[in-house]
């Protein structure tokens, strides 16, 4: 069944499966949720995975179920609930569905939010390293190297194969954007840089003239 995106269909279509995977694991509020590394969180996840196992299996013949627990999906990424996003993808979770408002994967939210153990959980369920979103044509590694405190994330996107060297219509390639992201005075990312230049060879745009 194709996506149809729109706010109409979030709301009274598969929202509701989207509420309820979220509350089955203790989410009232994605934007106001506690940490959840916490001891008295990580202590209470087995049983909330179990709540959320039998919540898929009775829902799974639902409309929209695909849709709703992908959606589910880009939330997991953004709270870095790796066991519950694994749980999504093995009862059908599609890795392709996209934000219905930003056009992000769940790869590319990951990487935003700095979750370096998600993004090899989605990475390793085959979410291509290196796709690019439909809005500004950024790849994970684009996403990955604009801020200092996405290194951990940009280290483990290498690691698991991204290519440094990708650029994207316009020529730009990761170190373009690692370097745009300075303020022309001071360059705030140099481990990201470092990295990016240690991965690979510098794209043709960046290399000084020669002789």
């Amino acid at each position: 069944m194709p996506f149809l995106h729109g706010f109409r269909r979030i709301i009274f279509e598969y929202q509701p499966l989207v509420d309820a995977i979220l509350g089955s694991l203790g989410i009232q509020d994605p934007e106001r949720q506690e940490p959840l590394d916490g001891p008295s969180y990580a202590a209470s996840e087995e049983s909330r995975i179990l709540v959320l196992t039998e919540l898929l299996e009775r829902k799974a013949q639902s409309p929209f179920y695909q849709e709703g627990v992908s959606n589910a999906l880009l939330k997991m990424a953004e709270l870095g609930l790796a066991r519950a996003a694994a749980v999504l993808l093995r009862n059908g979770a599609n890795l392709n569905f996209e934000d219905p408002v930003t056009y992000y994967t769940a790869l590319h939210i990951a990487v935003l939010r700095n979750q370096p153990d998600m993004v090899e959980l989605l990475v390793r369920h085959g979410a291509d390293v290196n796709r690019r979103d439909r809005i500004h044509e950024s790849s994970p590694l684009d996403l990955a190297s604009e801020e200092p405190e996405r290194l951990p994330c940009l280290q483990r996107l290498l690691d698991l194969g991204a290519d440094v060297n990708a650029a994207d219509k316009h020529g730009k390639t990761a170190l373009l954007h690692a370097l745009a992201s300075s303020d022309g005075v001071q360059i705030h990312n140099t481990e990201n840089i470092r990295l990016l230049l240690e991965g690979g060879e510098p794209h043709p745009s960046t290399r000084p003239p020669g002789p």
